[in-house]
């Protein structure tokens, strides 16, 4: 049952205490794009209290209940029912607490979501409160028996906690009854967000409206970044044009205002040079920002912004290949066009597709010094490898033709370079287990909802095999309708 009577709560700040095998190894957890995520056994501080009478009631660590993520679980005790007629009115110095500790880089009003598991059909409810000007409402009330689900306030009325400026706050969580079992916590920006599982991801999305956005061409919010380069030409098509993210987040209110549920942009890691690759999609450094389009802080400010406005956030990304840096060594049959614009190369002028046969690759003799970002490059090569060979990590059989007729192979389709792009041996444990960690570093560090998946079926098809389920485990407890969207085109990449 829940309390009678109460003063409007607090909520401290949220402070992450990993779980160890002695205790609670405590430290401070930070708020990133508009999301905090939490294990509820890793509070910072829990206080034992007596809720007004004899018995001592406190948060308690528990592994019983089948069903928990993380290393277990908090429930209230000792469970004896007593406690709601016990507590007077003021819950904040009588009732048991949990303190969690976070630091806010975003301020604006949050959703706080917990995952809890309700023992008896009475109204298993814990009150939640934010450095001492209480949420609105302050009780959360689980909507289920006997079984772990998710809530976020009482009946429609949702809990919103104000985060009035950036800093570190405490969160509260005091017991409204004993009894109450608490596996998770999500705070976000994001009212839309709803952590249940549905029956199908891919209806979810159906029922998005996507806007999309091609950054560098859709609106310059930051001109310092414009010619970092050295290819600034808005008159050129195939130049950087200056779009960035601090202009897609000056635009999001207009997005949001057509309609757009969700909005896709291109990818954002670093690229050779912002000349024919002014769309994002020839990287060179999987793990660095394209400085064009602005800092790593941009980009998670942008995501955040988005996710306050309930936008969810698609990014393309692109596991097939690199740019153009790697080109034949010495072969008479593959033609140099290194330096000629993406859309003035016919595919037939390029190496003609050799199989099982291949070409010698080298780096292209124009680029100097420069190669390939970690974990790409030659040293990382050359660990795996024993040497620093490219075709360890590359297809080296030429461009794809295209024929008029569809008659392509497969081996063509999949291990052929794509208009000359440098195509990653997709079919290879290393750059299968590199683009997991790629992916997964982006998915956790920037917080998108769903990745675009450029050139799907140019990739070997037992890729996607492994590398779905590992962005799906990857994916945070925020992030329940994460999906892989793709596009197959019959003559052309998809």
């Amino acid at each position: 049952m829940p309390f009678t009577s109460i003063t409007r709560p607090t909520l401290a700040a949220l402070l992450l205490v990993a779980a160890a095998a002695t205790g609670h190894l405590r430290a401070q957890t930070s708020e990133f794009t508009g999301t905090v995520r939490l294990e509820a056994e890793a509070y910072t501080d829990r206080v034992t209290r007596n809720a007004g009478g004899t018995v001592n009631y406190l948060w308690q660590r528990s592994t019983d209940l089948a069903g928990f993520t993380g290393s277990g679980f908090v429930r209230s005790q000792p469970e004896n029912g007593a406690l709601s007629a016990a507590v007077p009115a003021n819950l904040v110095t009588t009732s048991p607490e949990l303190r969690y500790t976070i630091n806010f880089n975003n301020p604006g009003t949050y959703y706080l979501w917990l995952r809890g598991y309700a023992a008896t059909a009475a109204n298993d409810s814990v009150y939640v409160g934010l450095n001492n000007t209480g949420a609105v409402p302050a009780l959360i009330t689980l909507p289920t028996t006997g079984a772990w689900s998710w809530s976020k306030g009482t009946g429609a009325a949702a809990v919103e906690i104000t985060v009035p400026a950036a800093g570190t706050y405490t969160l509260s969580l005091w017991m409204a009854e004993s009894g109450f079992a608490l596996d998770r916590l999500i705070l976000t920006l994001n009212p839309n967000y709803d952590p249940n599982p549905v029956a199908s991801a891919a209806q979810f999305w159906r029922n998005q409206s996507i806007y999309q956005v091609i950054t560098d061409r859709f609106f310059d919010g930051d001109p310092s970044n414009n010619n970092v380069y050295g290819y600034h030409d808005p008159a050129a098509n195939n130049k950087t044009h200056g779009g960035d993210w601090r202009g897609l987040e000056s635009k999001l209110d207009y997005i949001k205002a057509l309609g757009a549920t969700a909005v896709w942009f291109s990818p954002v890691v670093k690229n050779g040079g912002g000349n024919f690759d002014y769309h994002g999609y020839a990287a060179t450094d999987f793990y660095e920002v394209d400085p064009r389009f602005g800092s790593l802080q941009d980009l998670q400010r942008l995501v955040a912004e988005a996710h306050r406005r309930g936008l969810l956030v698609v990014n393309d990304v692109v596991v097939n290949h690199g740019s153009t840096w790697v080109d034949g060594a010495g072969d008479s049959d593959w033609t140099n066009n290194y330096n000629a614009p993406l859309e003035t190369l016919p595919t037939n002028t390029l190496a003609n597709f050799k199989y099982p046969d291949g070409y010698n690759l080298q780096y292209h003799p124009g680029l100097n010094t420069n190669t390939y970002a970690a974990p790409f490059d030659p040293a990382s090569i050359s660990a795996a490898f024993g040497n620093t060979n490219l075709t360890n990590i590359f297809h080296n059989h030429g461009v794809i033709y295209f024929s008029a007729d569809g008659s392509d192979t497969t081996d063509e389709i999949e291990k052929g370079e794509l208009f000359g792009l440098d195509d990653f041996r997709t079919d290879t444990p290393y750059v299968r287990e590199r683009m997991k960690e790629i992916y997964s570093y982006w998915i956790n560090t920037v917080g998108f909802d769903a990745f675009r998946l450029d050139a799907v079926k140019h990739v070997d098809m037992a890729f996607w095999n492994e590398w779905s389920p590992a962005m799906r485990a990857a994916a945070p407890l925020a992030k329940s309708h994460a999906i892989w969207i793709c596009r197959v085109k019959a003559n052309m990449s998809g």
